[in-house]
């Protein structure tokens, strides 16, 4: 996608895949993204920010909110921390420019107890901007964490809006 357009940014992109999330890794020094976060903060490279691609494949087909929030089918939810809300804020209105998904964004209390439940979190220590983007199914996944979590729970067309929405804003950033 990125050489298809040939696009000539101001900036590189980097596609970090982690492993090593989950029990008994997480909140540890062994996370993948806590090693590559130290590492960028041991550089003398200038990093943008952070972000976490979670769940963007399982969507709901109802329109019940999911926890009583107003998320539903086809919206992408920025998460992220007060501190880097700049970056935040920017990320979720370059992916409602795309146009083909709603985004909602979230931005929490730096000492909210539960934040970060992902890779992003590794990276606010280290001062640098991190948000997930996290698929309404990430709440709503009766699949998840089941044998019933395969690939053909996934919606491929809704996954594909993610990605392109996710494109827009990375090739817009600096704009």
């Amino acid at each position: 996608m990125l050489t298809e357009h040939e696009l000539e940014l101001a900036y590189g992109i980097e596609f970090v895949f982690f492993c090593l999330e989950e029990p008994p890794f997480f909140k540890t020094k062994k996370m993948g993204s806590y090693i590559h976060a130290n590492y960028i903060a041991k550089t003398n490279k200038e990093y943008i920010g952070m972000i976490a691609l979670e769940m963007i494949g399982y969507y709901r087909e109802d329109k019940k909110p999911i926890k009583e929030a107003s998320f539903y089918k086809n919206q992408l939810i920025v998460s992220g921390i007060k501190s880097f809300d700049r970056f935040n804020k920017k990320i979720s209105k370059l992916l409602k420019a795309n146009g083909s998904m709603d985004s909602r964004r979230i931005s929490f209390a730096d000492d909210f107890p539960n934040n970060g439940p992902s890779d992003h979190r590794n990276y606010w220590q280290f001062d640098i901007p991190a948000i997930m983007i996290i698929g309404t199914g990430g709440e709503g996944n009766p699949n998840y964490h089941t044998a019933a979590d395969v690939i053909e729970t996934l919606d491929f067309k809704i996954m594909t809006d993610a990605v392109n929405s996710i494109a827009h804003a990375l090739f817009n950033f600096m704009e």
